[in-house]
């Protein structure tokens, strides 16, 4: 699939249930962070954050099991280990659209793509499922280019 078969819906990741919906429209509720993305012809899903101060552009994958930062983010964080070197480690907090998340796990290792993106596109990391499954919904809003995260 791509953004070619739901690109005009919402399409809604529920980590609590573990199911993906479809709709032609959403509401998000109250209290939910409703982040401005910028698509890309590419199909990168993108959005403007701070991790632990550093300012980045970020690839938002609902496919992808870890957040991994480029060289430049993760020399630029203070973070603590929470395993073997190049392994994971938790950044003190990520912000999106105004809003902090504390305890960011990522996995810090010079052998991710991390680097590749930012040399080919100019993108400062992946947020995966490390950051996403710590919310109850992720909406992607394409007409309305937005990740709704409901916590």
């Amino acid at each position: 699939m791509g953004r070619k078969f739901y690109g005009d819906k919402v399409l809604s990741v529920n980590y609590d249930d573990q199911t993906i919906t479809f709709a032609d429209g959403y509401t998000p509720p109250s209290g939910a962070n409703s982040v401005p993305v910028n698509l890309q012809t590419y199909g990168y899903v993108l959005v403007q954050g701070t991790v632990s101060g550093a300012q980045g552009v970020f690839v938002v994958d609902t496919g992808g099991d870890i957040t991994i930062f480029c060289s430049a983010i993760r020399s630029q964080i203070s973070s603590t280990s929470s395993g073997s070197p190049g392994g994971t480690r938790k950044a003190e907090y990520m912000e999106l659209n105004g809003v902090r998340y504390d305890g960011i796990m990522y996995y810090d290792s010079s052998a991710t793509p991390a680097d590749t993106l930012k040399s080919a596109y100019g993108i400062d990391g992946l947020i995966g499922a490390t950051f996403l499954a710590r919310f109850h919904r992720a909406s992607f809003d394409y007409p309305g280019k937005k990740l709704i995260l409901e916590e």
